[in-house]
């Protein structure tokens, strides 16, 4: 396990309205949008990274299977944060390994490769996302 921002905080149903702000800025278009996350709260873990006072950042995945996978990290406005970033990697490796998982998995995007590699994942694939609007 490595150590952990004092930054970070799970998300509970007390406290998810730190997450559903953030989340709602992105999740008009997807399936997993801030209403069916926390409908379904119990299969989630969310951590959010606090700094001052104000969010800047959430991770979301699903942890009750044999391999967890991440299907997201937000950012306020979108804007990559390096720090933040490995911070709630961080957390939710911590997470799984104390769960007994032996992997974790997810999807992400070019400009935070080299943080992923430098918290311990290693690409196994290049995927590419298609999307129209019909």
């Amino acid at each position: 396990m490595q150590p952990e921002d004092a930054g970070i905080l799970p998300l509970t149903r007390e406290n998810c309205e730190l997450f559903s702000v953030l989340h709602s800025q992105t999740d008009y278009d997807m399936y997993w949008n801030s209403a069916r996350i926390l409908d379904a709260i119990d299969r989630w873990r969310i951590y959010v990274c606090l700094r001052n006072g104000k969010v800047t950042g959430a991770i979301y995945y699903i942890a009750d299977t044999h391999m967890p996978e991440i299907f997201g990290i937000d950012f306020p406005d979108g804007i990559y944060d390096s720090d933040v970033y490995r911070a709630l990697l961080t957390a939710a490796l911590n997470d799984c390994k104390r769960r007994g998982a032996k992997h974790m998995v997810f999807f992400n995007e070019d400009e935070s490769q080299t943080d992923a590699l430098a918290c311990g994942f290693r690409c196994i694939g290049r995927y590419v996302c298609f999307k129209k609007t019909l």
